[in-house]
């Protein structure tokens, strides 16, 4: 059996740089969580997000490139190596941007709360409290079926508030099941 170390006996030294100390003030100044909030799921959508999002592009640039190799076929050129180079690198930067986006966004259900945060060089946070969450609906796009995905959709009661939406969430009927309970705890408080 193994045994965990201790985390609050662990010393930690850091260097604060004025970056860190303004990062830290920002932060703190937002309150995230409440004394008695309790985080109760934590969750990322699928990593089969960064195949969705640069599907597109990969299959333009496929197609693409497909097109330059059977036009220059007779008579290679350093044109065409520049074109299918071009192509590559596209794509590459595409499935990059597409893997920042997905690592930019989490989900966060507490038992006060649902909120979500995305954003790669700026966060936008929505939230909602949960006793003000008029629904809970499961949405599922034709593709999300090949993937086991689906997304959730919370429209809150007050009109003039935006919907939180969880996208490409993995295991979406467990998660639905988990958020509507959660929501019908905070109703019944």
């Amino acid at each position: 059996m193994t045994t965990r170390p201790d985390l609050a006996q662990l010393a930690v030294s850091t260097t604060e740089t004025p970056s860190v100390r303004a990062g830290s003030r920002a932060a703190a100044s937002l309150q995230m969580l409440g004394g008695d909030e309790i985080i109760q799921l934590s969750i990322r959508p699928s990593p089969w997000c960064i195949a969705i999002h640069s599907s597109k592009l990969v299959l333009a640039m496929a197609l693409l490139a497909a097109t330059v190799v059977i036009a220059t076929r007779s008579s290679p050129s350093l044109a065409a190596f520049v074109s299918l180079l071009a192509v590559l690198v596209i794509t590459a930067v595409g499935i990059l941007l597409a893997t920042l986006h997905w690592a930019s966004q989490l989900y966060l259900l507490t038992n006060r709360r649902i909120m979500r945060f995305r954003g790669i060089f700026s966060v936008d946070i929505g939230q909602c409290e949960l006793s003000q969450i008029a629904e809970v609906r499961r949405l599922t796009a034709w593709y999300h079926s090949l993937f086991g995905l689906g997304s959730l959709y919370m429209r809150p009661i007050a009109g003039d508030r935006p919907a939180i939406l969880w996208e490409h969430v993995a295991r979406p009927a467990e998660i639905h099941a988990i958020v509507e309970q959660a929501v019908a705890r905070a109703r019944a408080r």
